[in-house]
């Protein structure tokens, strides 16, 4: 019993197995053919993303280059503000020393005017010396107060200009801090590219390993599917008789369209019209493996006929055999009926060659 009905699923399985693999395999070639697609556009991005990564590198290294000037320049800056304030400084000390000396010519200046008008005298060398000496200290002071004007004037030039590059270091050291950044972000989202791109590289490698399985299961298949064919034994095919008495065909083998669904369908047998009753007969000799109720079959009969031959009837009214008992070529089985899933007595036949359907008016006389 459990091998009849393996045996009677096996061959819907059997038939579709090939049609079956190649939907699978087409399925498969499609995906293929979406995952190398998805791999272009990760392929894309991942060149978007390294060229991003080498612009922002780019920009890295100008900003630093840029930053190392700015501090040789703040640096030279420094350095000439403390030779101006140094200039200022020795100018003041000058100044400092120049009136000091001018003080004491005044002092010395006075005593003689006074001691002139005192005694009455004529203005000495002396005086006039001094007073020569005071308009040269005079002079010197005027110079030196402008000199230090100048140094003065150049030191706030300086410190402006110092400010200002300064400024410009705190903005390129905010843009190389905020570019550390952008290379981070760009590192990882070009990390999680390369990944994405290995995940689908390997994926493309496990789904053409699949394709090239299901080709050669597909090969072997046909393989199968041609030895079968090829051992067809024609003897048989010739020795066999009608099932009923009946000839009238309502349904062909193969194709046709369903009244209700309005879908193409397939028939893997023929279905003969007979009164209610009437008999049904083995078509050749061999041995009943499966007689009892089957799925939407109804009562169903089948026969090995040896050499991967078999016979199937459906909808039977009842059974006149049992499974295991031989039978031979037109001996009654059984009757036509309307089991299972038809309206009306009908006996819907079936021959199997190595559990694939053929067309049995192909082996009817």
């Amino acid at each position: 019993m459990k091998f009849a009905i393996l045996f009677l699923v096996l061959p819907f399985l059997v038939f579709a197995k090939i049609e079956e693999t190649k939907k699978k395999l087409i399925k498969l070639q499609d995906e293929i053919k979406k995952t190398e697609e998805g791999l272009k556009k990760i392929e894309k991005s991942k060149k978007e993303a390294l060229n991003k990564l080498d612009a922002l590198e780019k920009k890295q290294k100008t900003r630093k280059i840029k930053l190392k000037k700015i501090d040789n320049d703040i640096k030279k800056i420094s350095k000439k503000i403390e030779i101006t304030e140094e200039a200022i400084n020795t100018l003041t000390e000058q100044i400092i020393s120049r009136k000091s000396s001018l003080s004491f010519l005044v002092k010395e200046m006075f005593f003689l005017q006074n001691e002139k008008i005192f005694l009455q005298k004529d203005p000495s060398e002396k005086e006039i010396a001094i007073e020569t000496l005071m308009d040269e200290f005079c002079t010197s002071i005027g110079i030196k107060e402008g000199q230090k004007k100048v140094e003065f004037t150049k030191k706030e030039g300086l410190k402006t200009i110092f400010g200002k590059t300064q400024e410009e270091k705190k903005t390129v050291v905010s843009g190389i801090k905020k570019g550390e950044i952008e290379e981070i972000s760009q590192k990882k989202l070009l990390s999680d590219i390369k990944s994405d791109e290995d995940g689908l590289k390997k994926k493309i490698t496990k789904l053409k390993s699949d394709q090239k399985k299901l080709e050669v299961l597909i090969k072997q298949l046909e393989g199968e599917r041609k030895v079968a064919k090829k051992d067809t034994p024609s003897k048989l095919k010739d020795s066999f008789t009608w099932p009923t008495k009946s000839r009238n065909i309502v349904r062909a083998f193969g194709r046709y369209t369903h009244p209700e669904a309005n879908t193409i369908m397939i028939s893997k047998g023929i279905e003969i019209a007979a009164p209610l009753g009437s008999g049904v007969f083995a078509i050749g000799d061999g041995e009943i493996v499966y007689s009892d109720w089957f799925m939407g079959y109804g009562r169903l009969i089948m026969i090995d006929h040896d050499e991967g031959v078999y016979s199937l009837y459906a909808h039977l009214n009842n059974f006149s055999v049992k499974q295991g008992q031989k039978v031979t070529r037109g001996e009654k089985i059984g009757d036509v009926g309307k089991s299972g899933d038809v309206e009306r007595p009908i006996l819907h036949f079936e021959i199997r060659v190595h559990g694939e359907p053929v067309n049995p008016l192909d082996w009817l006389p």
